[in-house]
């Protein structure tokens, strides 16, 4: 896997716990601030996550993603439910409630392949500064597998209307 293109590069699996309440990302100002005012997105928004998406499952590659939300969802998870277009190409999303595994959970991160963990840091506000991609060490290992096992007992995302009620 080359570090500086994960997403493209790695081999057999790439998952991602997203526990943040809120995201802020230069990309999705514009698009966010559309879905405040109106409840609409951009049709173009998220194309370019689709494609890469679709080529990496076209190949045999699994994208899975587990996404921790609020109680009562923020006006950002609502935001980010309605503009995920990865599972119309094959990511597989699930989801649960932050408050079950506040005590567990330590950052965000991606992990590849059994190997390599991207770190996904923010500032307290949400917004992205970088990635740590590295061999993830035994630590990271374990807590890769928790993460794993959560999200293997969590909702696909497409139960997730009973958390918008």
């Amino acid at each position: 896997m080359d570090i500086n293109n994960p997403f493209e590069t790695f081999q057999k699996y790439a998952f991602r716990l997203e526990a943040l309440p809120r995201y802020l990302v230069e990309n999705e100002k514009e698009a966010f601030a559309a879905f405040k005012e109106s409840g609409v997105l951009p049709d173009s928004f998220g194309l370019d996550w689709s494609e890469l998406v679709s080529n990496n499952v076209r190949v045999g590659k699994k994208m899975q993603r587990l996404r921790l939300l609020s109680e009562h969802l923020t006006d950002y998870e609502r935001f980010e439910l309605q503009i995920y277009s990865g599972p119309s190409q094959g990511e597989q999303i699930h989801t649960g409630m932050r408050n079950d595994y506040q005590d567990q959970y330590m950052y965000d991160f991606w992990f590849f392949d059994d190997k390599w963990i991207a770190q996904v840091n923010y500032e307290d506000d949400g917004t992205f500064i970088n990635f740590d991609i590295r061999l993830a060490t035994p630590q990271e290992l374990q807590m890769y597998t928790y993460w794993y096992a959560v999200y293997k007992v969590a909702k696909p995302l497409k139960h997730v209307s009973s958390y918008l009620k």
